[in-house]
């Protein structure tokens, strides 16, 4: 039984991509409502506090309590920051997985494997591309086509 867990790059990579979002957000709400100043000041806070609950205090809560864990013959994910995700796959259900990277997913962890079987699908986030490479390897070890 393996354990994995997301990398934190991706989670810095995701808040620097959310940061950007939201400054371009901020940006502009700020061009086109400056005829309304005031509301103007709530739409960047507005923004500012959606950053600040998402990025800095969701996304590091939900990468710390995701786990994936590949036994001998099933497949676990759990997650979830409020509400706790455990899913289940058997390895003999399994059709065949995917490999989904970034063009710098070398540098941002951005490595996602699908795996998909017999009516449902389970997705492996945010791996660093050694441990997205060794989830394959094991599966394909074990019988599966990618």
């Amino acid at each position: 039984m393996r354990k994995y867990k997301p990398a934190r790059i991706a989670l810095y990579t995701l808040q620097f991509l959310e940061l950007v979002l939201c400054a371009v957000l901020g940006i502009a709400a700020w061009y086109y409502l400056k005829f309304f100043p005031a509301l103007a000041w709530i739409a960047v806070m507005l923004i500012a506090v959606i950053y600040i609950l998402s990025a800095l205090i969701y996304l590091p809560l939900y990468i710390k309590k995701t786990i994936i864990i590949i036994g001998e013959s099933e497949i676990i994910v759990r997650s979830g920051v409020f509400v706790e995700t455990k899913s289940i796959m058997r390895h003999d259900a399994v059709q065949y997985i995917s490999i989904v990277r970034t063009p710098l997913s070398k540098y941002t962890s951005l490595n996602n494997i699908v795996v998909n079987a017999l009516g449902g699908r389970l997705f492996l986030l945010f791996l660093s591309r050694e441990n997205a490479e060794e989830i394959v390897d094991i599966l394909r070890e074990r019988g599966i086509k990618t």
